[in-house]
């Protein structure tokens, strides 16, 4: 009777993707996902430090102390990288923390450090 469960729970996965082609092609492609995820992630990774790296950023510093609400912990001597902004938040990137990034008020982040609040194109 064991047998006969194991059997129902194949034909109802089977009619819910459609046939049992489908059903074998799902559980390749799967297969071929979880085999391949290490290879994936670097993939994802390694595009994403070379994207958005700090190299091709102007770099702010901070003059002023100030905890922000969202988690922000800025410090005098700290310093940042703007990714985007808008006109009332800049997300910005502290350099050496690992809790990037952080949504900040544009108008806090101007009185705290030289940031001037233009949008800074990638150099």
């Amino acid at each position: 009777m064991n047998n006969l469960r194991s059997y129902k729970t194949i034909t109802i996965l089977s009619k819910k993707l459609g046939g049992p082609i489908n059903l074998c092609l799902t559980i390749l492609g799967t297969g071929i996902v979880l085999g391949n995820l290490d290879r994936i992630i670097k993939v994802f990774t390694k595009n994403r430090k070379t994207s958005g790296s700090a190299h091709d950023l102007p770099i702010f510093s901070v003059h002023s102390e100030y905890v922000d609400n969202n988690g922000a912990d800025f410090f005098d001597g700290d310093q940042f990288i703007v990714l985007e902004e808008d006109k009332n938040s800049v997300l910005i990137e502290i350099i050496n923390d690992s809790t990037n990034p952080y949504f900040v008020d544009k108008d806090i982040l101007k009185e705290i450090s030289n940031y001037g609040g233009i949008l800074h194109e990638r150099i």
